[in-house]
């Protein structure tokens, strides 16, 4: 193999993973925030304070996520449930935001103290993937159809969107979810619909 393959080689193996990886990020980090600003929105949190829930959330996730990962040499990420920040949007409309940060403090030290005795995986077990499966819909279910509402609003964005998913999902599935995000951005914006006048850059801090 001639010498100057090797770093081509080296550099297409990265690649790969450092893509994948980044597109997770986006996909999983940006769908779970949209949950989280709706639910900050049902608390009627103030910004400074909706920032600062994103803020430690997110310092949480990458610190311990690369401590973890590399710790034990494999991806390991924390701190992230989708289904528990949709579930908040319902919680929070009649729950205070003091009692919904306790419950998941308390909910979090169950979970560790569950893990570090080595009964967690046992538990599981004792639930039917049916159940657990089901739970989830009903969740993520009125997100879901949620998101058809908008064709009302809509009609062409959305029916642009779907189109663009379906043919993304079938030609290149990795890139589905980005794509249509991309689409979607740059459609609102030729159409001067997307205000970022309000917008800037700053640093955030806990609260």
């Amino acid at each position: 193999m001639p010498s100057g393959s090797a770093p081509s080689s080296r550099l297409n193996d990265l690649m790969h993973p450092v893509v994948a990886g980044l597109i997770s990020v986006i996909v999983n980090y940006g769908g779970t925030f949209i949950l989280v600003f709706q639910a900050a929105k049902v608390a009627g949190l103030s910004p400074e304070l909706t920032a600062s829930w994103v803020w430690s959330v997110s310092i949480g996730v990458g610190v311990t996520g690369l401590v973890l990962s590399w710790r034990y040499r494999e991806p390991i990420i924390t701190a992230w449930s989708t289904p528990a920040a949709a579930f908040l949007v319902t919680a929070l409309a009649t729950t205070p935001y003091a009692e919904a940060v306790g419950a998941y403090i308390v909910s979090a030290t169950a979970f560790v103290a569950l893990g570090l005795s080595g009964w967690f995986e046992r538990v599981i077990r004792l639930i039917p993937p049916g159940i657990a499966s089901w739970l989830l819909a009903g969740i993520l279910l009125q997100f879901g159809i949620g998101a058809f509402g908008g064709a009302s609003v809509d009609p062409l964005l959305v029916g642009l969107l779907v189109l663009a998913y379906l043919a993304l999902k079938r030609c290149s599935p990795r890139y589905a979810v980005v794509g249509i995000l991309v689409l979607g951005l740059v459609f609102l914006l030729l159409q001067g619909r997307v205000d970022l006048s309000g917008l800037r850059l700053q640093f955030a801090a806990p609260v």
